[in-house]
């Protein structure tokens, strides 16, 4: 489909305005998934609700993916070009991620202008991302860019502070869902890591269809058989579970942002 020059040029601006609020100088390396206008509007209204504060609230841009060791001297232009190179050979294996806004969280211990408070923070249930962020990290690792460990990875959007172990009432359900299909990364500039990969998700769904529950008969099996066992009940353990292991909980030491 035909872009107008006018819209291509609309969507540059957006982009800039959008990379402009996550700044990238050269001793930044922060990986990061951009949160779509429609989710963020939602949650901006939340916001304004139930921090009445504009000072305390935060751009609802972004959930990090992975955030790393500030270094004592600039990451080199090479080693921010190989770190590129590694992000986009896993994103060119990695599917693109479903996602929603699962829920609310309070995360204790957050820093905000030197002091500590309690972030609010909207809940991501994104299946697979965690396996991205793991992947990424040792890759960026690998290179000599250190993931930070004082981050337990809980996919989450920040909207603002507190104060002291501050809570709010009651907070709206929010149903916002999204497709993540490429992550961002701010270093020296603002680059992009499509997320590429075809027909992992498809073989897995068709390995979960063949492994589908069964019923057995026990009657019908033992006249089959040349010397049936004797009398008694067979039964099948079964299982379930949701596939997502519910966020971790920690108090982090520096900011969510």
């Amino acid at each position: 489909m035909a872009v107008s020059l006018a819209q291509a040029l609309a969507n540059v601006l957006a982009a800039r305005e959008k990379a402009a609020e996550i700044h990238a100088n050269p001793r930044t390396f922060f990986v990061h998934v951009r949160v779509p206008e429609h989710v963020a509007e939602d949650l901006r209204a939340v916001q304004k609700r139930v921090i009445p504060d504009p000072a305390k609230h935060v751009d609802v841009d972004h959930v990090t993916l992975v955030y790393t060791r500030k270094p004592s001297t600039d990451h080199e232009p090479e080693k921010v070009h190989h770190a590129l190179e590694a992000l986009r050979e896993i994103g060119a294996r990695t599917e693109p991620v479903d996602a929603k806004i699962q829920g609310w969280g309070y995360f204790d211990g957050a820093q905000n202008d030197g002091k500590t408070s309690t972030a609010l923070v909207a809940l991501v249930d994104a299946p697979g991302l965690e396996h991205l962020h793991v992947d990424m990290s040792r890759a960026l690792s690998a290179i000599g860019i250190e993931p930070s460990d004082l981050h337990v990875f809980t996919p989450h959007i920040t909207l603002g502070y507190l104060g002291h172990h501050g809570r709010v009432g009651e907070l709206p359900p929010i149903g916002g869902k999204f497709t993540i299909d490429r992550a961002h990364v701010a270093a020296r500039d603002h680059h992009e890591i499509p997320l590429t990969g075809q027909g992992a998700g498809e073989i897995g769904r068709k390995a979960a269809r063949d492994a589908a529950p069964f019923t057995m008969d026990a009657a019908a099996l033992r006249r089959e058989l040349p010397n049936p066992p004797g009398r008694g009940e067979m039964s099948a353990a079964g299982g379930s579970g949701s596939g997502a292991a519910p966020p971790q909980q920690g108090s982090p030491r520096e900011s969510f942002t």
